[in-house]
């Protein structure tokens, strides 16, 4: 003990024998020392927290410090925690850091840190760090240890203190934070997988809060409507859309809102951004509180592009407008049936009359059970060899109808309007009736 910390135990003592405190000119006369000594004493007391003092008007009282032990207040720690001196000796470790260096105390306390047990720690920069404490700093890093029974990720916090002496130290603070980290590794691999899976799906998937505003879309609406995702983010979810369909799908997520459930809207016009129109499928489900209250945080869904499905149905109704339109009334049997199914798909008022079947009967039927019905076997392979072939095929049959044989002509013209549709027509004619030159129906101009 130096000279200048000679006197501080004999004031400690006076002050435990005095728990109502003591004031500098009372230190000095009981241990017969100036003044002045008695306030260095008194400071490096204050200093180090093993004293405190109170002010009674002028008069400043002095008390020693009610403290537990500092082994005590170690060991009830969960984190690892040494106490270095300003040479970087150990002069105290909790049990925590004895049980992850499997040691005992006699073998780190008073070692030097990158010494003996404790150099287990300073595999990376921990002796400068420590060495930066003892300047005044905190430092806060993360230290790699391995060990026999694995890797250890730690937290290491370095605070700077005051020992006893008065001199420099610093308290070590180690958080086993393995778990933790791997926990994040995981996390983060399984939202990266997560988010490949979702940019693989074709829909569109969205996010919006309470105010319809957008906050994540799926890169689907790069091939749904040429947007980047950063370039909806933040923006109203209704601006993608057109002016009447925006203001539909705005009144259905403000319902949404207030009645905390989901909606589902369809063929919604959506401004691509070369300028074009897409056709879109919305679904939502309201992203609503689990507590009593419910609180309405926004919608998530699905946009679904229909727009290959609304132009087969345009395509299809246009169809039906120029069969009606130009062969509704040639002199001779016409029908459109699935070239894969044989369904029929049109039936004219020549073939009702032929046949004996209204169009909407035709219509639950196939030109195979027809021909079975009537007995048409040449017109059977001829029919099958126009599917297989792709081409037209002319023949020449009697068929049985209402009892009675009539000697047909008829050729049958596969017509393809998209891969999704084939079909065969059939056009015949009853040898009694008039001939008209035949031609294939061409495709209607949208």
């Amino acid at each position: 003990m130096t000279d200048a910390e000679s006197g501080i135990p004999e004031i400690l003592e006076k002050l435990k024998e005095n728990p109502r405190g003591m004031s500098v000119s009372e230190l000095a006369e009981a241990l017969s020392i100036s003044r002045n000594t008695a306030a260095r004493y008194l400071d490096k007391l204050l200093l180090s927290g093993r004293a405190e003092m109170r002010t009674f008007g002028k008069a400043k009282v002095f008390f020693a410090a009610k403290r537990v032990p500092v082994s005590a207040m170690l060991n009830l720690s969960s984190e690892m925690v040494l106490l270095i001196n300003s040479e970087l000796c150990i002069i105290q470790a909790n049990k925590p850091v004895l049980d992850l260096l499997s040691c005992t105390s006699e073998e780190i306390v008073g070692s030097c840190i990158f010494e003996g047990a404790g150099r287990a720690l300073c595999g990376g920069e921990l002796t400068e760090h420590l060495r930066s404490a003892l300047r005044g700093n905190t430092v806060r890093d993360e230290l790699i240890l391995e060990r026999n029974n694995g890797t250890f990720i730690l937290e290491e916090r370095i605070f700077p203190i005051v020992l006893p002496d008065g001199t420099p130290g610093a308290t070590l603070l180690l958080d086993d934070i393995t778990s933790r980290v791997r926990a994040e590794e995981r996390l983060a691999e399984s939202s990266a997988e997560l988010r490949r899976i979702v940019e693989t799906v074709r829909d569109v998937l969205w996010s919006a809060d309470e105010q319809g505003i957008i906050r994540y879309i799926s890169r689907g609406i790069v091939r749904v409507a040429g947007y980047q995702p950063e370039e909806l983010i933040g923006k109203p979810f209704s601006s993608l859309l057109d002016t009447k369909d925006a203001e539909r799908f705005s009144a259905e997520f403000s319902r949404a809102s207030s009645r905390k459930s989901g909606f589902s809207l369809h063929e919604l016009r959506i401004t691509a951004a070369d300028g074009s129109l897409r056709y879109v499928d919305i679904t939502a489900s309201p992203i609503a509180s689990e507590k009593d209250d419910g609180a309405f945080f926004g919608c998530s869904g699905a946009l679904h592009d229909v727009t290959g499905r609304y132009e087969a149905e345009l395509g299809e109704k246009q169809w039906r407008l120029f069969l009606n339109a130009v062969i509704e009334n040639i002199p001779a049997i016409v029908t459109a049936s699935d070239l894969s199914t044989g369904r029929y798909y049109y039936a004219n008022r020549e073939a009702e009359q032929f046949l004996r079947c209204s169009r909407n009967e035709l219509m639950h039927m196939t030109i195979h059970r027809i021909l079975e019905e009537i007995g048409g076997d040449q017109l059977k392979t001829a029919l099958a060899s126009a599917a297989a072939k792709r081409e037209k095929i002319t023949v020449k049959d009697t068929v049985v109808v209402g009892k009675k044989e009539k000697m047909i002509s008829a050729s049958f013209v596969p017509m393809r309007l998209s891969a999704e549709r084939e079909y065969i027509i059939a056009i015949v004619y009853p040898d009694d009736a008039p001939q008209v030159t035949e031609q294939r129906p061409q495709e209607p101009q949208r």
